[in-house]
C-alpha cells in the first residue's frame, strides 16, 4: 500500500515539474525545479518509478521466477523506447514533407 503513494507522489512531482518548466523562464526558479524535480537528462529510465517497479514486480512472483520476469519487463521497456522513437521520427519526416509542399 506504501508503494501506491510513494507512486502517487512521484506523480505528482513529475507534474509538478512540467507545470514549473512551463511556468518560468528566469533561471534561478528553473534551477530550483531541475534540482527538485524529477528532470531526466539521461536516455535511459532513472526516474524515481524504476525502484518502485522493480519492487512490485519482485514482490508479485516467486524467487525462481523473479529473473525471467525483471528481463521481459526489461525487454518490453526497451521494445516500446525503440518504437516511440521509430514513430516520433517517422512523424518529424512526414511533417517536413507537407511543410515544402508535398503530399503524404
Amino acid at each position: 500500500m506504501m508503494a501506491v503513494y510513494r507512486q502517487v507522489a512521484a506523480s505528482l512531482l513529475m507534474v509538478l515539474t512540467g507545470l514549473g518548466f512551463a511556468a518560468f523562464v528566469d533561471f534561478w526558479p528553473l534551477l530550483v525545479i531541475a534540482f527538485v524535480g524529477t528532470l531526466n537528462p539521461s536516455s535511459g529510465d532513472v526516474s524515481v518509478f524504476l525502484p518502485l517497479e522493480h519492487a512490485l514486480l519482485a514482490g508479485g512472483v516467486a524467487g525462481h521466477e523473479r529473473p525471467r520476469k525483471l528481463r521481459v519487463h526489461g525487454g518490453d521497456g526497451s521494445v516500446d523506447v525503440g518504437v516511440g522513437r521509430a514513430s516520433g521520427a517517422a512523424r518529424v519526416r512526414a511533417g517536413a514533407r507537407n511543410d515544402r509542399g508535398h503530399q503524404q
